[in-house]
């Protein structure tokens, strides 16, 4: 069941409106190979499109996402009125790429043939006070049956889901070396020379003959 993939590149039904006809914070821009959502609301951190499904959960048990890029984070919301707080999180905000295959019936414990909702966002995930102008691109949003699924493929669970990113490789600062000031020679008027330790507290100077 291809909601958006090779053979199917058209978007009928997402949304990026929410009930209320107030925008959801993304554009949706469809591509030929690809598509993607670009934030687009100043002030708000997160941004989503949203598609309603007719969904035989038994039959239809995995999600599989294929995300090309995202310049920040991206998510994946189920929603449905018998859910905790009306929703599941089916991926908790990310920065990774790749391909992903969610087990929704371990994620979201529904069962049968339910009316949902998939949001599909972008965001910050953090104290940012805006996602303007933040993209994700994505390849392919399916459902599949557990015996589409790939020979050897991860299958994520609900123990697997948790804010994931992928930690960029910080470059080096340059240090700069300090150097020990010289012992200072002391020559009081008509006394042996002396010589100070340059560090406070420092064991006394030994005299120079």
């Amino acid at each position: 069941l291809e909601l958006y993939g090779a053979k199917n590149r058209k978007l009928n039904g997402w949304k990026n409106l929410n009930d209320d006809r107030s925008p959801s914070g993304v554009d949706i821009l469809p591509g030929e190979k690809t598509a993607a959502l670009r934030a687009n609301r100043p002030g708000q951190s997160y941004g989503m499109m949203y598609k309603a499904v007719n969904l035989d959960m038994d039959r239809f048990s995995i999600l599989k996402m294929d995300v090309e890029s995202v310049t920040h984070h991206w998510y994946l919301i189920m929603t449905h009125p018998s859910l905790p707080q009306g929703f599941a999180r089916v991926q908790p905000d990310t920065n990774l790429t790749g391909t992903f295959l969610y087990d929704l019936a371990d994620i979201t414990g529904l069962q049968g043939v339910k009316d949902v909702r998939l949001q599909v966002g972008v965001s910050t995930n953090e104290q940012a006070p805006s996602a303007l102008g933040e993209t994700m691109t994505f390849k392919e949003i399916s459902f599949l049956a557990p015996s589409q699924l790939p020979t050897g493929a991860k299958l994520l669970k609900k123990k697997d889901l948790k804010f994931q990113q992928k930690v960029q490789a910080v470059a080096a600062k340059p240090v700069k070396t300090l150097r020990m000031p010289e012992a200072a020679v002391v020559r009081p008027q008509g006394a042996r020379a002396v010589a100070v330790a340059p560090v406070a507290g420092a064991t006394a100077g030994k005299e120079l003959l």
